[in-house]
Formats: C-alpha cells, structure tokens, sequence
C-alpha cells in the first residue's frame, strides 16, 4: 500500500500535468501499439503457412511504412520528453499528439478492416478518456478527422475503389470465422481496453479524491480543522429538524475561551493560533462519537449535542471546560500559557422556539451570564 501510494505521489494529479506530459503519455502509448502492429506484421510474415493467414505481399509492401510510423512515434515521444523540460505551456502539442494517435490507427485499422473490433473499442474508448484528460478542441478535432478518414476508407471499400482489410487472408474458413484471426482481432483490442480502462480508472478515481478534497476544504475551518461556521450551522439545522420530529431532546453549547484578546495583544497572533488550535482539539476529545464541534467565529465555537438532556448536556459541558482549562499550551520559547473557556448551553426539551436560530441565540445569552458571573464556567440558559 505504501509503494502504491508513492507510485501515485510520482505520477501526480492528472489534471495538474502540463499538455506536454499529456502528449508524452498519449504518445508513449501509441509507440507501444504502433510495436504491437510490427511485431505482429513479421511474426506473421515468417510463420510457417502464413500465406493462408495474410496477403504476404500486400504486407511486405507496406511493411516499411510501419516502420516509419514507428520511428515517427518514438521521434515524436522523444521530442514530447524534451519539451517537458521547458518552461511554459505548450497547447499546440495536445493537437499533434491526439491526431497522430488517432490518424495512424486509422491507417492500421486499414489493414485489419475499418469495421473491425479493435476499431470499435478506440472509437468508443479513446474519446471518452481523451475528453477528461485532454483539451476538448484537440480531441474533437482528432475525432473529427479520423471519423472522416475511416469513413472515406470503409466507403471507398464499399465501391471498390480500395480493397478492405486488405492484410487478412482466410477470414472464414467452410463459412466459419477463422479461429486465428478471431484470436488476433481479440488480441488487437487487448492492449487498447486495457490502456482505456486503466487511465479511466486513474484520472477519474483522482478526480473523486479531488471532489472530495473540495468537498472537505469547502466544510472546515483551516486553522482548527474543525466545521466551519457554514457547516456546523448545517449540522445544527439537521438535528434541530429531527428533534421535531422525531423527539429526542438535543443542545447547543457556545463556548468562548477567556480573555482571548489579551493573548493576541501579549503574545501575537501566530501564539493565539496556537491557543486555538489545542483548544479546538480539547473540545473535540471531550464529546460523544455522534456530537459535532465547529468554529463559529473568532475564538467561539459552537457544539451540536443531539440526544442530550438538560442533565447529560451539563455534564458534557463541564467535561468541555475542565479539558480546556487543563491544557498547558507551549507557544515556543519556553513560554506556556494556561486557558480558560466560558460556556452558554440550551437544550431543546426547554421548550424553546422552532427555529435552530433560537437554540444559538439562548447558548449566546447563557454565555454572556458565564462571562459577565466570573468566567470559567457552564450556564445554563433559563
């Protein structure tokens, strides 16, 4: 697990790449298809009996144009690695690498019939990646140029202007497939679902991480990592509603840390961070599995305690303020500050109105009383 996860630490987030790596990967897989076809045009070239299997001499004619293409795919890859070097955004290279791809496949497909299986899988495959990973202006103007190319070849066929699938001989044998070719043509498609399937997976399974991360930054507070204002005001919404309905009883603690201005004044912001933070994590260890903690604003923070009583909400409440008043906070040093938390609580079951708002603003007035009654303490709204 942890060399998987440093593998996907190297190879990075897909959408953060620069166009230049996404052509060199584009490339670097053509190369690989474009050997696939070359190997397989001399295997089948010096096997014994391959005058039954392919038009030889159809084949040895075009064969230097498959070498071609291949020192054209690595001559391309290569000058891809160097650009990936340079400084700056290269765009144009999205455009050379997606038409190559799609044009020089176009002429293998040729040569094993434009309506074949390995064609069908890159039509429907390579689009569908090549939109997420890609520019869409370079992919639908690859896919533009080699639907029209296939569709000249498979029509020029048609009126036999061209021969089609010009390479294979003995496609049926006594009405049958042939098992040979069926197995090439499997074979053919292999490495394209695999490629298709395996960046698919990568590009979108890091696009979920992604959504996720955007999803979690969007609910907490950056400081603490506690719910921000938004979320917790949520979370309290949510319980509130099914307190209504359903009738547990549930409460809102506001809690404020004393004398928190005089910290900032003293000591600096960056030492009221601090404070923050190793308070945050105290209220956070003081509550039940199903409470919730957010920062509210400044040095405030509100806690959602849905099933709680008058009762177990003061015990909760007091549990928040002992863990807070026990912290020895280290700012660096060697100076350790002590901190102290007032709290407001309100429960539901007091009969309080229907709206969430009332439950914050009773929490609020109840910390205003701790406040203003000697700090370091629990009040409870009535």
């Amino acid at each position: 697990m942890a060399r998987l996860e440093a593998l996907r630490a190297r190879i990075g987030d897909p959408f953060e790449w620069s166009s230049s790596a996404k052509a060199s990967l584009l490339l670097g897989i053509t190369f690989l298809l474009h050997t696939q076809y070359v190997l397989w045009a001399h295997y089948l070239l010096n096997v014994p009996g391959h005058e039954g299997l392919v038009n030889g001499d159809f084949l040895r004619g075009h064969l230097d144009y498959f070498h071609m293409l291949l020192v054209t795919s690595a001559t391309l890859l290569g000058f891809m690695l160097l650009l990936r070097r340079s400084t700056g955004e290269h765009r144009w290279v999205e455009y050379v690498a997606t038409h190559y791809y799609g044009l020089s496949l176009c002429y293998f497909s040729f040569h094993i019939g434009t309506l074949s299986l390995p064609t069908g899988a890159v039509i429907t495959g390579a689009p569908v990646v090549g939109f997420i990973l890609f520019s869409h202006g370079a992919v639908l103007w690859a896919l533009f140029a080699s639907l029209s190319l296939l569709a000249v070849l498979s029509y020029a066929s048609a009126f036999g202007f061209l021969p089609y699938a010009p390479a294979i001989s003995g496609l049926t044998e006594n009405g049958q497939l042939s098992l040979f070719w069926l197995t090439s043509m499997f074979l053919f498609t292999l490495p394209h679902l695999v490629v298709l399937t395996a960046l698919a997976y990568y590009i979108l399974n890091r696009w979920r991480r992604r959504e996720e991360e955007i999803r979690t930054l969007s609910m907490t507070d950056p400081l603490t990592g506690l719910y921000n204002r938004r979320s917790i005001l949520a979370h309290l919404w949510y319980e509130h509603e099914r307190s209504k309905r359903q009738g547990p009883p549930m409460a809102v603690m506001m809690v404020d840390l004393d004398n928190f201005k005089q910290i900032n004044d003293t000591w600096g912001h960056p030492a009221g961070d601090i404070v923050l933070v190793a308070a945050a994590n105290a209220l956070r260890g003081s509550l039940r599995q199903n409470d919730q903690v957010g920062r509210f604003g400044g040095e405030e923070f509100l806690v959602v305690l849905p099933g709680a009583d008058v009762e177990n909400a003061q015990k909760l409440g007091e549990r928040c303020r002992q863990a807070v008043a026990e912290l020895q906070v280290d700012i660096g040093d060697g100076q350790v500050l002590k901190v102290t938390c007032s709290i407001g609580l309100a429960c539901f079951e007091q009969g309080l109105g229907d709206e969430s708002e009332a439950l914050i603003k009773s929490a609020d007035q109840a910390l205003y009383s701790a406040k203003e009654t000697g700090r370091d303490k629990v009040v409870l709204w009535t």
